[in-house]
């Protein structure tokens, strides 16, 4: 019975000794990838023990082992995150990277995030956190020092620029403003209204307003014109910075989050088709560059007169079903996820243009991203909507749809006529958009307006 219980104990042993080398005596604050060609070490001053972390290393081109978001869908996968960890105000990673860029470190619990140039070098960063704030700067800048990378030099050059600078103050100017007025009406601080709009949790500010539900509308329609009118401002200065630095990898990187990506769809396909000439040669053979070029040649196929690229979806029984199925039909194409609070948000709408024109060959059809079949249901069933609701089940990011539709954001709406053609896109409702030619009821007007209805007609 002794030894039985001594064989016991030692198998025990020897299976925790195991445990021990194998998997927690490695260092967990060291990152690890196969091949790895940088080093970085991050030390972070007054970092709160008491407060939960969870800190993100994210790019704007994903795989290098760490990375969770892509920003060109602005899309993060929760099966990637990588819980990394300070130790006395420190982290260190090793990866890998095919090419420099801009590189994020953000606490996804909170608003912090540290913004810098990495490149395949040992490189040191040191900031503050307090300084790291969201809505202290402008997205995309933080003051920090650095050894070992020479592309930060390119950074803070970036945001030394005169046009940069001048847009920073707008911003700054808005940003004042913001907070004065989420106070006001919601009584928290603008840190904590934006975390609350992060995790989806719009609902719940509604129920704590400080003001009536129309001034509440009146604050969020002045906002939305304001951050347009702040990123228009930066989107030229950007686009100047470019023109005058054409070979720098900081303006081609913002040349992508802030031309491409945070425009209106007619603006950047004129902006691109003006700048993309001036990308220096030592850039055209990065994958940012290639993604511009690539998502530029998709714009020029989506212009108004052109066939709308046509795919298959499937609908709740599993049946299929092609977008050149509706031919003979005004189709609204709608792209949007269950968990999108502006695609709820658009659907009393489209409801009543819905029973406005659906005798007049008016077609809606709505295409999910949900990769989860019972989110999406439940959302229709909720919503009670009586148009073609299809689905593609692979999700957004790995959608060939979304790649043929240069990326559209969600939600995102493509008017196509009776033969198939694209009439109008980027519609919005009245309250959301001050341009005629993306308010989606003003369009449906003039479109059934008319006897017979082609996208010739109509430009």
């Amino acid at each position: 019975m002794k030894d039985r219980i001594l064989n016991i104990v030692l198998v025990g042993l020897i299976a925790y000794l195991a445990i021990y080398f194998l998997f927690l005596k490695e260092d967990p604050y060291q990152t690890k990838v196969e091949n790895p060609n940088f080093s970085l070490e991050i030390k972070l001053n007054g970092l709160e023990e008491d407060k939960d972390y969870l800190w993100v290393f994210s790019s704007l081109e994903p795989g290098i082992g760490v990375a969770t978001i892509d920003f060109r869908t602005g899309e993060i996968n929760p099966k990637m995150f990588t819980r990394l960890k300070f130790k006395n105000g420190k982290l260190k990673i090793n990866g890998r990277i095919e090419e420099p860029g801009l590189y994020t470190l953000r606490n996804i619990n909170d608003n912090e995030e540290l913004v810098f140039m990495l490149d395949s070098c040992e490189q040191k960063i040191e900031a503050e956190v307090k300084e790291l704030r969201a809505d202290k700067y402008m997205l995309g800048y933080n003051p920090f020092t650095y050894s070992g990378s020479k592309l930060n030099k390119e950074y803070f050059s970036f945001w030394d620029y005169p046009k940069i600078k001048e847009f920073n103050n707008s911003y700054l100017t808005y940003l004042k403003w913001s907070k004065r007025k989420v106070k006001e009406i919601y009584g928290i601080s603008l840190r904590e209204y934006t975390r609350k709009l992060m995790k989806g949790e719009s609902g719940e500010l509604r129920q704590n307003l400080k003001v009536s539900k129309k001034e509440e509308i009146a604050f969020i329609d002045e906002r939305k014109s304001k951050v347009t009118k702040v990123i228009l401002k930066k989107q030229k200065a950007v686009l100047q910075f470019v023109k005058e630095n054409p070979n720098t990898t900081i303006g081609l990187d913002y040349l992508l989050c802030y031309v491409y990506l945070l425009g209106n769809e007619k603006p950047n396909f004129e902006n691109m088709s003006q700048y993309m000439p001036l990308i220096g040669d030592q850039l055209q053979n990065t994958s940012t560059y290639k993604y511009l070029r690539e998502s530029y040649a998709l714009e020029g196929n989506l212009q108004v007169g052109n066939l709308a690229p046509d795919f298959t979806v499937t609908d709740t029984y599993g049946d299929s079903l092609r977008l050149s199925d509706l031919r003979g039909n005004i189709v609204l194409v709608e792209f949007w996820k269950s968990s999108c609070d502006y695609c709820v948000d658009e659907k009393a709408n489209m409801l009543e243009m819905y029973l406005k024109y659906r005798q007049k060959d008016f077609e809606i059809l709505s295409v999910s991203f949900d990769t989860d079949r019972k989110k999406w249901l439940n959302a229709i069933d909720k919503q009670a909507l009586p148009w073609l609701q299809y689905r593609d089940s692979i999700g957004y990011d790995c959608s060939s749809i979304i790649k043929e539709y240069a990326h559209a954001g969600i939600p995102y709406y493509y008017l196509i006529d009776k033969e198939g053609r694209i009439i109008a896109k980027a519609l919005r409702q009245p309250k959301m958009v001050k341009s005629e030619e993306y308010n989606l009821n003003l369009q449906l007007q003039k479109i059934f307006a008319h006897k017979n209805i082609t996208s010739t007609l109509l430009q």
